[in-house]
């Protein structure tokens, strides 16, 4: 099958996720860049038993990304003791970092990272192979400010939301109307929660409201023979 690149870019507040098709769970590699400001990275590791590390990182301003990378190292290693690890320069990239955990029975690569918060305005992006479906959750209040578009398969066009204070169930109700008309199978099954099955393409979904920031949660569901990473409640 061919591969198509996962991706999620958290900006200054501007976040990007991207979803496709895969035979299996795969690793994700999380790449960051340099970090203008000071700040802190925040995001949570998911493991498929359910357990979890969230992880908060201090950067200060100028440090370059593998400076960047090897903090949030320091970190995992520090909080994680003897169930969760992280290694910095995957495939010779400084910047590149990737997640592994034990439940008890051996090292498993984290296939699952929800939550990203950055106050930085460090680049970060995950990469992996796909999911046969995606979930987005979206956990905050009202959102005032900033745009929302989602995106789902090259042939289908955007949708574009302005945020004057719509709660989570108002987003998912103009999501769920975009996603009908572009013909595109997906399953509400919570007012807040929607599940999307791309077929053979990408989802891609952005935001720059301060509101929604870390407060969108985004999963990816496993093809069944390969076992669930579970999607996010």
């Amino acid at each position: 099958m061919k591969r198509i690149p996962w991706s999620l870019f958290l900006v200054a507040g501007f976040l990007v996720t991207g979803f496709a098709l895969g035979q299996s769970p795969q690793a994700i590699v999380m790449n960051v860049g340099s970090a203008p400001n000071n700040g802190v990275v925040n995001f949570t590791l998911n493991g498929l038993d359910g357990s979890q590390l969230n992880v908060q990182t201090a950067v200060a301003g100028g440090d370059t990304s593998a400076q960047v990378a090897a903090k949030i190292v320091a970190t995992v290693t520090a909080m994680g003791g003897q169930t969760w690890s992280a290694q910095a320069s995957f495939n010779g990239v400084p910047g590149a970092i990737t997640f592994a955990y034990n439940p008890g029975t051996g090292w498993q690569p984290v296939t699952k990272i929800t939550g990203l918060r950055n106050t930085a305005s460090a680049s970060m992006s995950l990469d992996t192979n796909g999911a046969e479906d995606v979930s987005l959750v979206f956990n905050s209040g009202a959102a005032i400010g900033g745009i929302l578009t989602l995106q789902v398969n090259g042939n289908a066009l955007p949708y574009t939301a302005h945020l004057y204070g719509q709660t989570a169930s108002q987003i998912v109700d103009g999501i769920a109307a975009y996603l009908t008309q572009a013909g595109v199978s997906f399953t509400r099954s919570a007012s807040n929660k929607v599940e999307i099955f791309p077929g053979p393409g990408a989802v891609v979904f952005t935001t720059n409201s301060p509101a929604l920031q870390g407060q969108v949660n985004m999963g990816d569901v496993w093809l069944a023979s390969c076992g669930r990473g579970g999607t996010d409640k």
